[in-house]
């Protein structure tokens, strides 16, 4: 759908949708034949230039989806300074670099274990620390979890997994977001973000006590590949409602809100029908939700958020969504 200068939605024509899609193969496969070449990706930050890994797809995967990674910087803008944000499984900086720009005066601390990630986050960082509205981190080089040990970072492109047992790589010891946290000094957070492509309820279970003290808002990708991981995202949801956390925002993997529930049951059938999906089909409907755990005390905010992010992305308001500057 797209919309007439009057604002009412006009049916998208077959000619635009055969243009549409053509458009997006040329991408990709400049995409593939830069990453072929080795060729790093760039994009820019309120000004800034961002260094992202050779094939990194997030700016070609935007133009098809633009409400893809743009719902953090939304909510950070949104937050008072200098509240203090997480981000776990920060990889090259791009999403930091999102947040700083829509809210210059929160503090981050980013933790990411991969090596080639790790120093494009430490040069990405640099970079906004120089500009105009300098970025005030902590840049931790780490794997986190409770339970992960002895795991390789295994992906390409973009993106990287944990793997417990997988041959070749650097090997990684997991540390708790508790003892990171903990050893930089840092008290109290406001907000938790983890995307660490399905190990994500362990990245939580490891701050327990931080969720307990400052019941920050947490964001987490919810990817399930296995009968371990869906076990796993049941009993975090279940340790997180002892924790005071009973309300749920999920977003589908294209970053459009799907559902608000203060019911745990249901935001759990929702986490796991992606991973139901693909067990009847190789073509899943979505592939996984991003769900942001919220406290009572924090839903009228969060509601009010959401309520706006949907209200500007629904009237194709895109400028306060984006990152490119």
């Amino acid at each position: 759908m797209t919309k007439s200068q009057s604002g009412s939605p006009v049916q998208m024509s077959g000619t635009s949708k055969v243009k549409l899609h053509a458009s997006r193969l040329v991408d990709r496969a400049i995409l593939g034949m830069r990453s072929a070449l080795h060729v790093g990706e760039t994009m820019r930050s309120n000004g800034t230039e961002i260094s992202l890994t050779p094939g990194h797809s997030l700016q070609v995967y935007q133009k098809s989806h633009p409400l893809y990674d743009r719902f953090l910087p939304y909510l950070a803008h949104h937050l008072q300074a200098p509240d203090v944000v997480v981000d776990v499984g920060a990889n090259c900086g791009d999403t930091l670099a999102g947040m700083h720009a829509a809210n210059p005066g929160l503090e981050f601390v980013a933790v990411e274990p991969d090596q080639q990630f790790f120093a494009l986050l430490e040069q990405n960082s640099a970079r906004l620390e120089a500009s105009n509205a300098g970025l005030k981190a902590h840049l931790v080089q780490s794997l986190v979890g409770q339970n992960v040990a002895g795991a390789t970072l295994v992906g390409s492109k973009g993106t990287k997994k944990a793997v417990v047992g997988a041959s070749g790589g650097q090997t990684h010891q997991s540390r708790t977001l508790d003892e990171i946290l903990e050893t930089l000094g840092i008290a109290s957070i406001r907000l938790l973000k983890s995307d660490v492509d399905g190990f994500d309820f362990d990245v939580i279970n490891s701050a327990q006590k931080t969720l307990a003290t400052s019941h920050p808002l947490v964001f987490f990708e919810s990817q399930i590949d296995h009968d371990f991981q869906r076990e796993g995202f049941a009993a975090t949801l279940a340790m997180l409602e002892t924790l005071s956390y009973g309300y749920w925002v999920l977003f589908d993997n294209f970053g459009s809100p799907v559902l608000r529930t203060a019911d745990t049951a249901a935001a759990k059938q929702l986490i796991e029908y992606p991973w139901k999906k693909r067990h009847v089909t190789p073509w899943p409907t979505i592939y996984y939700c991003d769900v942001l755990a919220v406290t009572a005390a924090d839903r009228p905010f969060v509601d009010a958020v959401v309520d706006a992010y949907e209200r500007d992305a629904g009237d194709y308001r895109l400028a306060p969504l984006a990152q490119d500057g």
